[in-house]
């Protein structure tokens, strides 16, 4: 067999654990009015959402039920550029 050399070095890194969406609403809120204001711009995922698969879940339905409208009624008072 062929000799293999002992590991030369080694690096561990923990990801720290994601924040309740509580604790996330004022900066997440402000990201997303941000970016549904300049532009026809759909935004979903646990990083707008929150944590866990319910949440994402609701905001995808949410925000496809948000395009779907607009596509067809135009947009909401609360969400045109000001």
């Amino acid at each position: 067999g062929v000799t293999i050399a002992g590991p030369r070095g080694a690096h561990r890194r923990r990801a720290p654990r994601a924040l309740p969406g509580s604790a996330l609403a004022p900066e997440r809120d402000e990201l997303e009015a941000r970016l549904r204001a300049g532009a026809n711009l759909g935004v979903v995922g646990a990083w707008i959402g929150g944590n866990g698969l319910a949440r994402v879940v609701e905001d995808a339905k949410t925000e496809a039920e948000r395009v779907r409208s607009e596509l067809l009624w135009g947009p909401r008072a609360e969400d045109a550029p000001r």
